[in-house]
């Protein structure tokens, strides 16, 4: 009866959604129809292979000429954009407020990362618990240089540290012997028209509390600079890590990777995995900000959206995490030092 299935997802938006076109003609006979009817609440569950990949409540039916019915359903994560509210939390931790959004709207959680920045604070009136979630994670985020990320999965609600999502997968162009790898088209761009290369950070009456500039940056495409006003009760130690955080951020161009590859459902919004592309340079580790999966009889494609990770260490083609020259130069230090104390423990 499926004549197509459609597995979607993106940054920005709580839920991942699942499309159907399926036959729906009256000549088979009642028995052979669905009676789905999205005022009655059902369910739907998607599998491949025998492992789950979608759990969610169908939101919207439409039917054709052709006698096809088409209908889309979104896992739990929907319930985070439906429900509204007037929060206030003072010195909560990203973890906590999650917690307690889940308890206090009936929402089953699932893994959950412990977070320890407590955020000095947080209001937010009239505003989605999606929404809510969002301003928790971008202020840890800016505090302390972690991403944290909410999936749902078998009906359940997770909060994920986004760098220990690392899928060890490679997309690749090709390899000798062949024409394409996995990877079958790519579109890839580059924009520095929101690139900033200095920001302030300044009181609610306008008198400056701090700034940073990145002055290598400026002597190539000149002065940018941004400026934003940050949250009361914040210290100044952590005023002065923000505004590094933040510029960090800013001063990266704009890099978005469009690929389509054949299907690998590991591979979501969310998620990284290692491109390469040697034909224009490509080989590093990228978030996937976008996916769209669909499934025709046998055959399954994906077409993804990619961003640059910059907070992550690069995986190789065997899929292995590659450290950085400083971290293999600190690792030898830290072992020197440890040969270094024993044999003076020794004598």
């Amino acid at each position: 009866m499926v004549q197509k299935v459609t597995w979607s997802g993106r940054k920005g938006s709580p839920a991942r959604s699942l499309q159907l076109q399926i036959l729906d003609d009256p000549e088979l006979g009642e028995q052979n129809r669905t009676g789905i009817d999205v005022y009655t609440g059902n369910f739907l569950i998607f599998t491949e292979d025998g492992k789950e990949l979608f759990r969610g409540i169908v939101m919207r039916q439409s039917r054709t000429q052709d006698r096809n019915l088409n209908v889309t359903a979104y896992d739990s994560a929907i319930y985070l954009a439906n429900n509204m509210d007037t929060f206030k939390y003072k010195k909560k931790t990203l973890s906590q407020i999650f917690l307690d959004i889940c308890k206090r709207f009936g929402l089953s959680k699932g893994e959950v990362a412990i977070t320890s920045y407590k955020i000095p604070k947080l209001i937010q009136i009239n505003n989605s618990l999606y929404d809510l979630l969002c301003m928790a994670m971008s202020q840890t985020y800016y505090s302390t240089g972690d991403r944290y990320y909410i999936l749902s999965k078998g009906g359940q609600l997770h909060l994920l540290h986004r760098r220990e999502q690392i899928t060890k997968l490679v997309l690749e162009t090709g390899q000798e012997g062949s024409p394409y790898g996995n990877l079958t088209a790519y579109s890839y761009s580059k924009d520095i028209t929101d690139t900033r290369t200095r920001l302030k950070l300044i009181s609610e009456k306008g008198k400056t509390i701090t700034q940073w500039a990145d002055q290598d940056l400026e002597a190539h495409i000149g002065v940018m600079q941004d400026v934003q006003i940050p949250d009361e009760g914040l210290k100044k130690k952590k005023l002065k890590t923000m505004v590094v955080t933040m510029l960090d951020e800013l001063k990266m161009p704009k890099e978005s990777l469009e690929v389509t590859a054949f299907g690998i459902s590991s591979i979501y919004s969310g998620m990284a995995v290692y491109i390469s592309i040697p034909e224009i340079g490509i080989g590093r580790t990228f978030y996937v900000d976008a996916d769209t999966h669909t499934w025709e009889g046998d055959y399954h494609t994906m077409r993804l959206t990619l961003n640059f990770a910059q907070d992550l260490e690069s995986i190789n083609d065997a899929g292995e995490v590659e450290k950085s020259k400083a971290q293999e130069k600190a690792a030898t230090e830290a072992a020197q030092e440890l040969i270094k104390n024993a044999a003076a423990a020794l004598k």
